[in-house]
């Protein structure tokens, strides 16, 4: 596993349009370190198969409700722990941005997004509140479609906002510079970061 994980983090910073150019032979991006102690069958078969939640316990029904309920129950406490170490590891600069990024999917998934401007036209949604400077993920969360419960008088683009801010108290009423793009520009967001200082 820590093979495996230190594989992820490699795939996690060299930066590659497909992870399967590491195990290509002589190509330019080909990583002999990782070819000679994984195959990329059993690096994809452990990806396919890893779990953050035991979830073989539950009956047919009771997994339905959960699926139904919420489309990433299954790494809700995962991105949880990963928010709250992300933010014990890190001290925030001046200066942070929130946006968001895309995951490609052509599965079947209840969340999954379509845009044609995109590089990778069906995705799953991720938004995230990063260091300005570096680009350390500080906090994220995952789109839910259809399942966001955004209530009616909060806007689209400031729903995002309020919801990475709010798991963030620490950066409230430090006078921190935000940068955002032209989709979340708005005077409800305007106010908000004045709300939170």
């Amino acid at each position: 596993m820590l093979l495996f994980l230190s594989v992820c983090v490699f795939l996690g910073v060299v930066k590659l349009q497909n992870r399967k150019l590491v195990w290509r032979k002589n190509g330019i991006f080909e990583q002999a370190w990782v070819q000679r102690r994984m195959s990329l069958r059993r690096f994809e078969t452990i990806l396919n198969a890893l779990n953050c939640t035991g979830h073989w316990n539950l009956t047919n029904e009771e997994f339905a409700a959960k699926n139904s309920e919420d489309a990433f129950w299954q790494i809700k406490d995962f991105v949880s722990e990963c928010n709250r170490r992300c933010a014990f590891h890190y001290k925030m600069g001046r200066s942070f941005s929130i946006d968001e990024a895309v995951i490609p999917w052509k599965g079947r998934h209840r969340a999954r997004c379509y845009n044609p401007k995109k590089p990778a036209k069906y995705h799953l949604k991720k938004f995230s509140l990063n260091c300005a400077d570096t680009g350390y993920v500080y906090c994220h969360y995952h789109y839910g479609g259809k399942d966001e419960m955004r209530p009616a008088n909060v806007s689209a683009s400031l729903w995002p906002i309020k919801k990475l801010l709010e798991q963030c108290p620490d950066l409230h009423n430090k006078n921190h510079f935000c940068s955002t793009d032209n989709w979340y520009s708005s005077a409800h967001s305007l106010a908000y970061f004045r709300r939170k200082g």
